[in-house]
């Protein structure tokens, strides 16, 4: 027997992909469009198994075809500051 794990309705629309992640990663989302999308997985909020999922970013007139996990991104302040934005000047 088997075990829900969302409710799929017309309005959550097609299951795509499913991964494995942890909140010291990443995921990656590709639209139809060639958009790639890069959220940081501590700002999706959990849900149940018998929920219809969470919004995770609105591709409006778009739709997402792949999903993949990744290293979770560096952000060097010292290199990108506001100031100079990594350059000499």
């Amino acid at each position: 027997k088997g075990v829900i794990c969302m409710k799929l309705t017309e309005k959550t629309k097609d299951l795509i992909s499913v991964v494995i992640v942890d909140e010291t990663m990443d995921l990656m989302a590709l639209t139809s469009s060639g958009k790639m999308i890069r959220v940081d997985m501590q700002s999706i909020r959990k849900a149940g198994r018998n929920t219809s999922g969470v919004i995770v970013v609105n591709v409006e007139n778009d739709e997402v075809v792949s999903i993949a996990k990744c290293p979770k991104e560096e952000n060097d302040e010292d290199e990108l500051s506001d100031e100079n934005f990594g350059l000499d000047l």
